[in-house]
């Protein structure tokens, strides 16, 4: 029987390596390793068992972690499939430098002209239907190996967009 400490994440979850996940289905199959594995249930065993425990459920853990965030699903999914994370041709194209600049350019106005209102809660939801429709994109690009270049490019604009978010999101907690 493979460890579970050499199985990757989706494996280890019994799962098939694609973006869609569902996500009762991960936190259930999470919930019940962890339950299996829990340090606590091996405080009288030995030694070597106690601290296999601890490996065991920290993989479980980690794993969890990487497949319940789409982001970092989504790097982890192109590190299984080979891609090269530092590839310099995997770079933004123009369209995606506009929509960045004009979305920056709106945060701040929304700034200096001292509250959020609504025009920020209709930029949330513009970039956050953004995000969504490059994640179905990426989704699409992670199933066709020719296709791995291009879901590259989009996750790093991914990247982008979700730190974009974040920073309108914090213009609106400042005034909160």
């Amino acid at each position: 029987m493979q460890s579970p400490l050499t199985k990757d994440f989706f494996s280890l979850f019994g799962l098939p390596v694609a973006f869609h996940l569902a996500d009762e289905e991960l936190t259930a199959r999470y919930r019940e390793m962890q339950s299996a594995v829990h340090p606590d249930r091996y405080a009288n065993a030995a030694l070597q068992e106690q601290r296999m425990s601890i490996q065991v459920a920290a993989h479980i853990n980690e794993a969890y972690q990487t497949l319940k965030n789409p982001l970092s699903r989504i790097r982890y999914i192109l590190e299984l499939k080979g891609v090269d994370l530092q590839d310099r041709e995997a770079a933004p194209d123009p369209d995606f430098l506009m929509r960045q600049i004009e979305w920056r350019e709106t945060m701040e106005e929304i700034q200096a002209a001292g509250g959020p209102g609504s025009r920020l809660a209709d930029l949330v939801k513009e970039i956050t239907a953004y995000i969504a429709e490059l994640q179905e994109k990426i989704a699409g690009e992670l199933e066709d190996e020719t296709l791995l270049s291009a879901a590259l490019r989009h996750y790093n604009e991914l990247q982008y967009f979700y730190r974009l978010l974040e920073e309108a999101r914090d213009i609106g907690d400042m005034v909160d």
